[in-house]
């Protein structure tokens, strides 16, 4: 090993991790991180700055529902990212991170949240300590959908750094990730499955959805469309509690329409943009809720099949089904330990 390497290896033993409890795994040389790490960052390929040094990037793994993130330090690199459809999502927890694209830079440093496309354009870093995430681009979309309404007017082609230092941006909503991963932190060592349970991955969806709402300006045009939508929220709240006062019957969108007198589209809208979800798909969520409450403390003579015809299931197959899709685990297991 050369003086150089073992100097540059010595600095990065000192950079702190970004999350307390994500201990490295993986040890690999700059050139090999791409390859290594392809399926959670888009990097056609990567190598070291300092050409006199080999460089070394420390890295563990974990996943939030079906995002994969990449927690990690690195000595100074450099690389080119892929084309592809999906959005690269940087949290700096020391050094900084520089993306360039069309002579154009965007960086962040300690405290920011790099976004950018997958577009090309090249990356490059300092001794530097982070989160890395790739969002999908058509569930980014949906996000965004669902918090402005309409994602005719949003750019999406161009990076933009979030900086919780700065005076304007103090209370944008992406620096509150800093805050969910180490919460997240924290799950993680009571079970890896939590994060995906509580929906964390739609929060990190729906926030970066906001972060372009704002980045684009058309935060007041939200809020005013919003405000329309209040006169609404009474009937929509009630028809929310008729659904969960209802979900052992066999609910319709028949019936949805018939109790709120909203339209298919309007209640299509309204559902898509309070729950991401379409009206059936939140009645098939409340009667599982339902049911794993059923489960949890069963009555006399109750089995899987009993509990889930009760809550609408003709068939137990897509009972189980829905059911260990919707909380990761089946129902019988739960019934075995009530």
């Amino acid at each position: 090993m050369t003086p150089l390497n073992t100097l540059a290896e010595e600095k990065l033993a000192r950079v702190p991790l970004p999350l307390k409890n994500i201990e490295p795994t993986s040890i690999v040389e700059n050139k090999d991180f791409a390859a290594a790490s392809k399926e959670a960052i888009s990097a056609k390929y990567t190598r070291s700055r300092d050409r006199r040094t080999r460089g070394l990037t420390c890295t563990d793994e974990f996943h939030v529902g079906d995002l994969l993130i990449v927690s990690g330090k690195t000595t100074p690199m450099e690389g080119v990212n892929e084309k592809n459809n999906n959005f690269a999502l940087q949290l700096c927890a020391y050094g900084a991170v520089e993306y360039i694209k069309d002579d154009i830079r965007t960086s962040a440093q300690e405290g920011s949240i790099l976004v950018c496309p997958n577009n090309g354009g090249t990356f490059a870093t300092t001794f530097y300590s982070g989160l890395s995430l790739q969002l999908d681009g058509s569930r980014l979309r949906q996000a965004i959908v669902a918090v402005s309404g309409s994602q005719s007017a949003i750019k999406l082609d161009r990076a933009f750094t979030t900086r919780a230092n700065q005076k304007d941006s103090t209370q944008r909503p992406s620096t509150v990730l800093f805050k969910l991963f180490e919460y997240i932190d924290t799950l993680l060592l009571e079970d890896q499955s939590l994060p995906g349970i509580l929906g964390l991955d739609y929060q990190i969806y729906r926030t970066m959805a906001l972060e372009y709402v704002i980045e684009n300006k058309l935060l007041d045009e939200v809020k005013r469309r919003e405000r329309l939508q209040t006169s609404r929220s009474s009937v929509f709240d009630d028809l929310i509690d008729w659904i969960r006062e209802n979900r052992q019957s066999q609910i319709t969108l028949t019936d949805l329409q018939n109790q709120s007198h909203y339209s298919s589209r309007q209640l299509q809208s309204m559902f898509r943009r309070k729950f991401e979800s379409t009206p059936m798909e939140f009645v098939r969520r409340q009667r599982l809720s339902g049911a794993l409450a059923r489960l949890e403390n069963p009555k006399e003579g109750d089995t899987v099949t009993k509990i889930a015809r009760d809550f609408g299931y003709r068939h137990v197959s897509n009972f189980s089904t829905d059911f260990h899709k919707q909380f990761g685990f089946s129902p019988s297991q739960v019934l075995r330990s009530a």
